[in-house]
């Protein structure tokens, strides 16, 4: 019996940390999401952060909409929307949020 409530217990620990890094059901649906990334001057950190983008779990694809010296604007399928590319984004260590006060996710690269 122990070994029931034990796999019924992780069963809803998982569930529950689904629900809460994935979103809801009703906001799995894909969406376009910019993100700014500060920081990128070289080609080798431009790969690093593309690449990084392309793994996050809820981001299907990855465009770049805009390149300017040290940044980079990029356009994210993702599904979630931009609330679940920030929950992926905050669980790494690649990028760090910048309070900038605009509504687009705006990041700086960090250090590797």
């Amino acid at each position: 019996m122990p070994e029931v409530a034990l796999d019924e217990g992780i069963d809803l620990a998982v569930d529950a940390l689904h629900a809460h890094f994935a979103g809801s059901r009703d906001t799995l649906e894909s969406g376009m999401v910019a993100v700014v990334v500060e920081g990128i001057s070289s080609l080798d950190q431009y790969t690093r952060v593309e690449r990084y983008l392309r793994t996050l779990d809820p981001v299907r694809q990855v465009d770049v909409k805009r390149l300017e010296p040290g940044r980079v604007e990029f356009h994210l399928t993702a599904r979630g929307g931009a609330e679940a590319v920030s929950r992926a984004i905050t669980l790494g260590t690649t990028l760090q949020a910048l309070d900038t006060g605009t509504e687009v996710g705006h990041y700086q690269l960090s250090s590797p």
